[in-house]
């Protein structure tokens, strides 16, 4: 069995950060960070994906990266519902949530989808989720309990990236 190495968030942070001041711009980043997701999700949840996939975004670039990934699901004309637990609060996630929501609708999922993306909190989250995007986390809980699969961006939303606590 190989081991997979997996970055604190402080490490994503600087990681990021050298890429932005290679020249890298962060928009950049935030589209291959989606559409390197949407692909993975066709390869390896191809047929759940086709009965829709449901897709939370919070108000982070974590958010941003959702909106990229709904987007370029929906252009492989696969069914994407978005369920925005909290408008974009970045200007990266601004940007991509303006870039997607000409590609699909933007409702509440029907909660029948195969396939559920993670976009709510990222690797800087701090403190216990609340509020709207607590409820959201409830519901992605509900839907893997009834037998969706759920692919995390960055991290599963209420868990520390650098601690691993719950």
């Amino acid at each position: 069995m190989t081991l997979a190495r997996v970055a604190g968030a402080a490490e994503s942070a600087a990681l990021d950060a050298a890429a932005i001041a290679a020249g890298t711009p962060a928009r950049k980043l935030m589209r291959r960070a989606g559409a390197s997701a949407a692909a993975r999700i066709v390869h390896h949840y191809a047929d759940a994906a086709k009965h829709g996939v449901a897709v939370y975004a919070g108000a982070g670039n974590n958010g941003g990266d959702a909106w990229i990934v709904a987007r370029d699901l929906a252009r492989r004309g696969i069914p994407v519902r978005v369920t925005e637990a909290a408008p974009p609060s970045t200007e990266d996630a601004i940007a991509a949530r303006e870039e997607a929501v000409h590609d699909m609708r933007v409702d509440a999922p029907h909660g029948d989808e195969g396939v559920i993306v993670d976009g709510l909190l990222g690797t800087g989250t701090r403190g216990v989720a609340r509020g709207a995007i607590a409820a959201a986390i409830a519901e992605i809980a509900d839907l893997r309990g009834a037998g969706a699969a759920v692919v995390a961006l960055d991290v599963p939303s209420g868990l520390d990236a650098t601690s691993g606590a719950a």
